[in-house]
C-alpha cells in the first residue's frame, strides 16, 4: 500500500510515522477508519494521525497547526 505523508516532517517525526505505522498494520485492517497513534521517543510525545484508504495509507502529524 501507498504511503501519503501529509505536512513536512522532521527526521525524528518520521521515525515515530514508521511506528505508529508498524502498530496500525498490526491491529486495523478495515478502510476508511481513522485511528490516533501516540507514539513516545525520548521525552517527547508525537501524536499521529493514520487514515486507511482503499490503496493507500494517509498519515498526519497532529502536532503542529493545521491549515483549514
Amino acid at each position: 500500500m501507498k504511503l501519503i505523508i501529509r505536512g513536512e516532517v522532521t527526521p525524528t517525526e518520521r521515525i515515530a510515522i514508521n511506528a505508529a505505522l508498524e502498530a496500525h498494520k498490526n491491529n486495523h485492517n478495515r478502510t476508511g477508519i481513522i485511528v490516533n497513534h501516540k507514539i513516545k521517543i525520548g521525552k517527547n510525545i508525537y501524536p499521529v494521525e493514520i487514515q486507511n484508504c482503499q490503496k493507500s495509507y494517509m498519515v498526519t502529524m497532529r502536532n503542529k497547526r493545521q491549515r483549514i
